[in-house]
């Protein structure tokens, strides 16, 4: 998956080998409880939307020159009153039917291409966790605190 100017994106079936291209964009934005777009600290909580009303930065600036939103527990997350629930998203672990699942906190820039670290790392404390989900980076960011767990497909 990745968040493209706010908006969610995503194949329906989780199938690695479907070119990017082809992934769908979904009616589901992340929004900001905030209209700040100046500065690069947290400015409030993500809302889960099928719009955006506050966007922390330029469309399409995947710098880290702006704001970005965080939440503490990512089941957790508001709503929007017009937001229909996704099953697809509930398996991707974006959002939850139920604020009783597994830990991990969520940090958005709800501008430019985002693309998800999951998991976070042990400097994270109470943020690191299964749910934990970090869509701040851009594509071809790098660290020494990005690790993952490859998988097989036959």
């Amino acid at each position: 998956m990745m968040l493209s100017n706010g908006q969610i994106i995503a194949t329906n079936d989780n199938n690695p080998l479907t070119p990017e291209e082809q992934w769908q964009r979904h009616e589901a934005f992340f929004d900001s409880t905030s209209a700040a777009n100046t500065g690069t600290g947290n400015v409030g909580q993500p809302i889960l939307s099928n719009e955006i009303i506050n966007r922390n930065g330029p469309l399409d600036d995947d710098s880290y020159n702006y704001p970005y939103t965080h939440n503490g527990h990512f089941a957790s997350i508001q709503k929007s009153d017009t937001y229909k629930a996704s099953e697809l998203l509930r398996r991707l672990l974006i959002e939850s039917a139920s604020p009783d699942t597994v830990q991990g906190a969520l940090w958005v820039r709800n501008y430019g291409n985002r693309f998800p670290l999951r998991g976070g790392n042990w400097s994270g404390g109470s943020g690191a966790g299964l749910g934990a989900l970090g869509l701040y980076d851009h594509r071809s960011h790098s660290s020494s605190f990005i690790g993952f767990r490859p998988a097989f497909f036959a």
